[in-house]
């Protein structure tokens, strides 16, 4: 052993009593810094859409951010659903955000990164345009989607954070019906 970890070893309290009120402070200090991450709010990844929209998701659904690879079109699906991707020798299927939200001309540029969610054994890419960073979303303080002729599904929407950022409900979103393509070709 090291000098260091000897005189670490040599200050450990002996008594129980001792052992006992430090297991107890790092168990409150612990119970302190939970109860402090969850006021500050859950982490989400935002990200934009066209030119201004910022949109966010919350990061436990959040899997990875590809960046530059090839989605491949899928004959005979809406056009919500951009085509599929290899992601690491398994195909994922890859969603067009802008079609389902209408929330801009759907162009993207082709090094535009795919977004990775999962939820479940559910996991697809959302094509955005560009990944701004984190933000921490409080829940509660949420405030209630707007109507809007071009979304489809208000459900999708979790809410709107400070007035300027679209939160998505990624459950709402993988859960619907809109994912199924069940077209056949004659």
């Amino acid at each position: 052993m090291s000098d260091a970890a000897d005189n670490a070893f040599e200050r450990m309290p002996r008594a129980i009593d001792e052992r006992a009120v430090l297991l107890e402070r790092l168990r409150l200090l612990d119970a302190d810094d939970g109860e402090a991450q969850a006021a500050q709010g859950e982490p989400a990844v935002l990200f934009r859409l066209g030119a201004e929209e910022h949109y966010a998701v919350a990061y436990r659904h959040a899997v990875e951010i590809v960046q530059r690879t090839a989605v491949a079109p899928v004959p005979c699906t809406p056009p919500h659903i951009a085509g599929v991707m290899n992601l690491r020798g398994e195909l994922v299927s890859v969603l067009d955000l802008k079609q389902m939200l209408s929330a801009v001309p759907a162009e993207y540029d082709a090094t535009a990164p795919i977004l990775v969610v999962a939820l479940g054994e559910v996991t697809v890419g959302l094509r955005i345009d560009e990944v701004l960073g984190q933000l921490l979303i409080d829940a509660a303080g949420l405030e209630p989607p707007l109507p809007s002729e071009g979304v489809r599904n208000l459900g999708w929407v979790a809410g709107v954070h400070g007035g300027t950022v679209t939160v998505l409900d990624v459950a709402a979103l993988l859960s619907g019906g809109d994912l199924v393509v069940d077209e056949r070709v004659g």
